[in-house]
């Protein structure tokens, strides 16, 4: 399926004074939530696309045999299992829709060609959700679902739109008893009617009283007009179906579950064939694919060399060039003259994608199948996985075995969570796979606890004095992102930004919160807790106290740190910087403020972050000492206003070199050189030989980091090759180093 969306006028600004956001980025955004829908009568979305002249593709589950083609093709079966057949199918078809309106969603665009049969004949709704994220179709060019399935209140609805509520869920009751009469009756209504007539032969049905009447009227325009007199049980049934369902009066109009309850078929009252939750019926395949998700499906094709778009472009006929021109084109850009056909507007069609390169690629023999089915207390692929890891991480993420087999082992590992939780660990040491990275992401950072109930049970909604920054800020976070610029991404960060303000009252918001919190709604954006409670975790972890009303001495503090382990590593640099006057105070606030979410773009903070959930509190001042090492070279060239204009528009920076350098210089980094008062440490217990805490006043004063005795012990001892890791020089006068020294220190006494 797929269709184009309104266009918008142009050089327009909305209320905020930005852009208008384009139609089909709205689209993307209310779509997302149709991926989320699992129901067995329902055809799975796992994806939707953009493609040119605002075009949206919707990928879904697709069965070839659908209800039209049933209609339309000659049929064995005899009339009684005929009859059968079209009970189950509108049965199955009612507990599809009960399931949407319970969700709160309409179909409005259910036909026989929308109805999907699989194998053994189960039907499963495609198509749905369009009026969701067409926003009620005003983002859709052109009327929603065909006019002969549409109930009278849905064609009243477009004629006088200012008519509240005009629409229910009772509509797709309506469209199903159309849809029923067909199935039963083998014959397609009204054919080759045009819309006008039909419309009227919709609206003539008002003038009949009950639903008995209207099902007389409708039977007449079918060759055989005497089926519903049948005492077949079925039959039966279907006529309480038709009797609920097509009456004009909504008030009368029966609810899909009431219908259930009436024909005592209610699918949540089916028993499960199982004990435990598990599936018991097993038919010996092995096909590694009937046990994934549809949406790892999709990932693994996409991985394979997919192009969904390339390939339905392959399939439609392109229109001559010389008709695409409008008769002319306004200095605004406005388009008169080019009016597009109702077929290029909204598709229907479905357009198969093969799955047979995939197959091939995860058929299970003895040299793969630890692959696709690793081992946890085994470790017989894990030499496999080492050799692949140390190729670059890009060609990591695009080598569809390595990613087969990293997805099927991080499936396991978070099934066992938190049990395996230093399992996963491990493994994120190497890797983590985008496909699953949010909820690798959520256990690394110690999520843990029903958090959907504590997400649900704080107040979203009552105003705050904050609402105002955060709704100026939203709208400015990482727009060059097609999910996160569409208003249902700003209003999931504003939901969670508020929550998370809530939730740490002692608390309050700075700009460039939203930077972080953009980068957990854009993993989990449709797991709005599981970003709530990934941000919690985060700035419990990294930003301990960064988020006071007053920060000054956190900030400055962390700023201090910084600026000596610059000293530390790399003494030129720090003091030429120093200098001219460039002092990290200047450029790397916004760097630790929003764990360089602000700076770098969400495919390269991602990666960043991999890495970053590993390390400790101080990792972050690691980072920053690594991207001013990558830029070593300029920055040594440069005066001060030749600083401030490099870091105002930050070159290229390689987040690859950057992630090497910095676990480089946390490994060659005194544990106690880091030390700050106000982090949160998960450490052991603090002994007499720990670091202490240092007034700030003192620090300033310091140019290099302090470390601890007890990592002065440490540093001390031998190694294998019988070389100290520290070379120890003591300022103390020489009588004083002659009475007690450390062994292979050196003196230089200290003269003022």
């Amino acid at each position: 399926m797929s269709f184009v969306t309104a266009a918008l006028p142009h050089n327009q600004c909305g209320s905020n004074g930005l852009p208008l956001t384009p139609n089909s980025i709205k689209v993307l955004g209310l779509a997302q939530k149709l991926k989320t829908l699992k129901h067995e009568n329902l055809c799975s979305y796992v994806d939707f696309k953009c493609g040119r002249h605002e075009r949206i593709f919707a990928v879904s589950e697709l069965y070839v045999d659908n209800v039209l083609d049933r209609i339309m093709a000659p049929s064995s079966l005899t009339q009684k299992e005929w009859n059968e057949f079209s009970l189950q199918t509108a049965i199955g078809v009612l507990s599809g829709i009960d399931y949407l309106h319970c969700i709160g969603l309409i179909h409005l665009c259910l036909e026989p060609r929308n109805i999907l049969l699989t194998e053994t004949g189960v039907p499963k709704l495609s198509g749905y959700g369009l009026h969701h994220m067409t926003d009620g179709g005003t983002l859709l060019n052109g009327p929603l679902g065909l006019v002969k399935y549409s109930s009278p209140e849905q064609i009243l609805s477009c004629c006088y739109p200012e008519i509240p509520n005009a629409l229910s869920c009772k509509a797709d009751v309506w469209a199903l008893c159309i849809v029923l009469m067909e199935l039963l009756h083998k014959e397609v209504l009204w054919p080759d009617v045009e819309n006008k007539s039909l419309v009227k032969r919709v609206l003539c049905l008002c003038a009949n009283k009950s639903a008995q009447k209207n099902i007389e009227v409708l039977c007449q325009d079918f060759k055989e007009k005497n089926l519903l007199y049948e005492t077949d049980q079925a039959i039966q049934s279907i006529k309480t179906i038709l009797e609920n369902g097509l009456c004009v009066n909504l008030s009368k109009r029966a609810m899909p579950y009431q219908i259930l309850k009436q024909l005592d078929k209610d699918k949540s009252s089916v028993p499960n064939p199982t004990t435990n939750g598990y599936k018991i019926e097993y038919n010996g395949n092995t096909n590694p694919l009937l046990e994934m998700d549809s949406d790892e499906v999709w990932y693994l094709w996409n991985l394979a060399g997919g192009d969904m778009i390339a390939e339905v472009l392959r399939s439609v006929t392109t229109t001559p060039s010389v008709r695409t021109m409008p008769s002319f084109v306004t200095l605004h850009g406005d388009l008169y003259g080019l009016e597009p056909s109702p077929e290029n507007l909204f598709n229907p069609g479905f357009q198969l994608l093969s799955l047979d390169t995939v197959e091939s690629r995860l058929e299970v023999n003895s040299e793969n199948i630890s692959l696709i089915y690793p081992l946890l207390e085994l470790d017989t692929s894990e030499e496999v996985s080492h050799e692949s890891a140390k190729l670059p991480l890009l060609i990591r993420e695009n080598d569809f075995d390595y990613q087969v087999h990293r997805i099927a082992l991080y499936k396991r590992l978070l099934l066992g969570y938190p049990y395996l939780r230093e399992k996963l660990w491990k493994e994120s040491r190497i890797d983590i796979p985008p496909f699953c990275r949010g909820k690798v992401w959520s256990g690394l950072l110690d999520v843990q606890g029903d958090i959907e109930d504590q997400y649900v049970h704080i107040d979203k909604d009552t105003p705050i004095i904050t609402d105002r920054q955060i709704a100026v800020d939203v709208p400015r976070c990482h727009q060059y992102d097609s999910m996160l610029s569409s208003p249902i991404a700003h209003g999931k960060l504003k939901r969670v930004l508020k929550a998370w303000l809530i939730s740490h009252p002692q608390l309050t918001y700075w700009q460039g919160l939203d930077s972080l919190c953009a980068v957990f709604v854009h993993l989990n954006f449709n797991d709005e807790p599981r970003a709530w409670a990934s941000l919690s975790q985060f700035i419990d972890k990294y930003l301990h106290k960064f988020f006071l009303k007053d920060n000054s001495a956190i900030i400055q503090e962390y700023l201090l740190v910084f600026s000596h382990l610059l000293s530390f590593h790399d003494p030129m640099l720090y003091c030429h910087m120093t200098e001219i006057g460039f002092i990290p105070d200047l450029y790397a606030i916004p760097w630790f403020l929003t764990m360089f979410a602000h700076v770098f773009p969400l495919h390269k903070i991602v990666h960043l972050w991999d890495t970053l959930l590993l390390g400790n509190s101080s990792f972050p001042l690691c980072i920053g000492v690594a991207i001013l090492q990558q830029l070593r070279g300029q920055l040594l060239e440069s005066d001060f206003n030749e600083c401030i204009l490099l870091f105002s528009d930050l070159p290229e920076i390689d987040i690859d070199g950057v992630v090497k350098k910095s676990i480089q210089v946390f490994c060659q980094s005194p544990k106690s050189s880091t030390f700050r008062v106000h982090a949160h440490y998960n450490t052991l217990p603090k002994t007499e030989l720990s670091e202490t805490a240092i007034p700030l006043s003192e620090l300033k004063q310091e140019v290099c980091c302090r470390i601890s005795a007890d990592d002065l012990i440490q540093l001390a001892k031998l190694t294998k090759s019988s070389k100290p890791r520290i070379f120890v020089i003591d300022i103390r006068s020489s009588d004083e180093f002659v009475r007690g020294s450390i062994p292979g220190s050196y003196n230089f006494p200290y003269i003022t």
